[in-house]
């Protein structure tokens, strides 16, 4: 019996990066225009990962994640 509710999905972090051999980045708006407003996205999550990392929060990861970049 199928049980869509249960069914388990892969996400790319869940199967790791072993596979990966090439990276790109768009560090200056080649690949996305910057009205997509990709940055300011990329910016939110770095915030969002520093507050999890040193369980602190968001105006202290902002903090750090700018003392650092």
């Amino acid at each position: 019996m199928h049980h869509p509710e249960k069914a388990q999905f892969t996400t790319p972090a869940s199967r790791g990066f072993a596979d990966v051999d090439t990276w790109v980045f768009d560090l200056d708006n080649t690949l996305y225009p910057s009205d997509a407003q990709v940055w300011p996205q990329v910016d939110e999550r770095i915030t969002l990962y520093v507050m999890r990392l040193y369980g602190i929060d968001g105006i202290s990861a902002r903090a750090l994640q700018k003392y650092f970049y």
